[in-house]
């Protein structure tokens, strides 16, 4: 997850509606708090596969941009390419190893 995108989630957090919330707070009623989240995306690259470094932007960047135009052009509904698709299931099997067990 990028950092833009966390500082989004963040600011979406019911916890962190209040401007007087300090880091040590917890979010979402969980065990996380901001500052271990914060960690967590700041260690993200020294823990995620490697393929990931190629599949997040494309996950998180490329494809929303690539939709989004496409959602202009159209003023409808879009849908993926088959490459699209493809990409966008290895990214998910990256993500969430079990998920590969499925396809054994």
């Amino acid at each position: 997850m990028h950092d833009d995108e966390m500082t989004r989630l963040l600011e979406k957090s019911p916890t962190s509606m209040s401007s007087e919330r300090d880091d040590d707070e917890v979010l979402g009623g969980g065990s996380l708090t901001v500052e271990e989240v914060r960690q967590s995306v700041e260690d993200y690259p020294d823990y995620a596969p490697q393929k990931l470094e190629d599949l997040d932007p494309f996950r998180y960047d490329d494809l929303p941009e690539t939709l989004r135009k496409r959602r202009e052009d159209k003023k409808s509904a879009v849908s993926l390419t088959k490459d699209e698709a493809v990409k966008l299931v290895e990214w998910k099997l990256c993500v969430c190893p079990r998920s590969s067990a499925w396809f054994k």
